[in-house]
């Protein structure tokens, strides 16, 4: 009796200590699920206004796939009383678009975790988002600003010309102000390219052939 009693001693010893391994085992899986979870459950939300002049009936949220060369499809939403919304998860933050119909230009924004916002007016896009995003945009404000002094040294140019009003020195002072807003906004851009993060990517992609020679040698391969 008292060898069976120690023998079931023992398998109760080894049982518990299977029953200990299967636990732990089981709350590194919990554990790892949970990490994953997180990874790939970034949720995002973005809440858009259209003004009602655009006339859209529905919108679609699309991310442009990591070689540039593809879209897919991640949402869409009908408009109503001039709004319109997206919502979902994200493994990544990524690129995006919001087009209305096949003829509408699209504009490109960065999705990422957390809300976006997104106002369409006449006469531009205001967004606001999380870091990346906002990242984005300040480059395109600036990129914006410096190009509407460009088109404003043109207008002044054109119309000094028809009426006889141009001088060689108005010429020469604006020859000089435009190149320097040239320069500005090609230095703008290989600076926003060499930081090497997906802003960065999606300055390369739209805005790199807009660059010359000089200021090309500067981007980082």
């Amino acid at each position: 009796m008292q060898i069976i009693s120690q023998k079931n001693r023992n398998f109760a010893l080894r049982m518990n200590r299977v029953f200990h391994i299967l636990l732990a085992m089981v709350a590194v899986l919990m554990l790892w699920g949970c990490m994953e979870q997180r990874t790939v459950g970034l949720h995002y939300n973005v809440i858009c206004q259209i003004d009602s002049i655009f006339g859209k009936d529905s919108a679609t949220l699309l991310v442009v796939q990591p070689d540039y060369k593809r879209l897919r499809v991640l949402a869409c939403d009908s408009i109503h009383d001039g709004k319109f919304s997206f919502a979902g998860q994200l493994a990544v933050p990524c690129v995006a678009i919001i087009k209305f119909d096949s003829d509408s230009v699209p504009f490109y924004f960065v999705l990422e975790s957390g809300n976006t916002t997104i106002t369409i007016n006449r006469g531009d896009w205001i967004i606001e988002g999380g870091p990346l995003c906002n990242s984005y945009m300040r480059y395109m404000n600036k990129r914006q600003h410096l190009k509407a002094e460009m088109e404003k040294t043109w207008k002044a140019y054109v119309h000094m010309a028809s009426d006889s009003t141009l001088k060689r020195q108005h010429e020469e002072m604006m020859f000089r102000h435009d190149s320097l807003m040239l320069d500005s906004m090609q230095w703008l851009t290989v600076e926003r390219i060499n930081r090497g993060d997906l802003v960065s990517d999606i300055v390369r992609e739209r805005f790199i052939n807009t660059l010359d020679s000089a200021h090309l040698s500067h981007i980082r391969r």
